[in-house]
């Protein structure tokens, strides 16, 4: 008695210890990549190209970008200042989770003009400092110019988007 038998030809890799192993394949194509293993994240110091499989060896140093430089509270002063009231509505909409969690202002320039505490907070006001006339640097911000703010949250940093803000001495 015979048995019609045919099977499909399926090409392939059919090394299973390849990196490219097709389970579905039945007939081998010469088509397999051998397994390098190493760190396949562009982003990290030791990133290798050759690499296909990640090994969980990336390294990651200071200088690299994904690293984060978050602007520093303001300290100073430069004699004069505008003070913006923060309600609740919008420090509740902040969901700052860090303690020691704070607001920024900045100019367009990325000078910080004044800084706040807000962890906890219901009510806080920022005070922004504006450029002083005694001394040549602009160390603060000047009239007309638009300030934003941003969240510095533990190692976490957020742009904040409120209406339109302009400095009036």
């Amino acid at each position: 008695m015979l048995h019609d038998s045919c099977i499909e030809v399926i090409e392939g890799c059919t090394d299973a210890a390849a990196f490219n192993f097709d389970t579905t394949a039945n007939t081998d194509d010469n088509s397999c990549i051998e397994v390098i293993e190493g760190c396949t994240d562009a982003t990290a110091f030791n990133f290798d190209t050759l690499s296909n499989i990640d090994d969980n060896s990336c390294e990651f140093d200071q200088t690299n970008t994904r690293d984060c430089i978050l602007p520093s509270v303001y300290q100073g002063t430069t004699g004069s200042n505008m003070s913006v009231f923060m309600n609740q509505v919008l420090l509740s909409s902040l969901n700052a989770t860090d303690e020691n969690a704070y607001l920024v202002a900045l100019t367009s320039s990325g000078l910080v003009v004044g800084s706040t505490s807000i962890y906890g907070l219901s009510q806080t006001s920022i005070a922004l400092w504006s450029d002083d006339s005694q001394t040549p640097e602009i160390d603060g911000a000047v009239a007309n110019e638009v300030i934003s703010f941003q969240l510095v949250n533990g190692t976490d940093l957020y742009d904040v988007f409120m209406p339109s803000l302009l400095f009036m001495e």
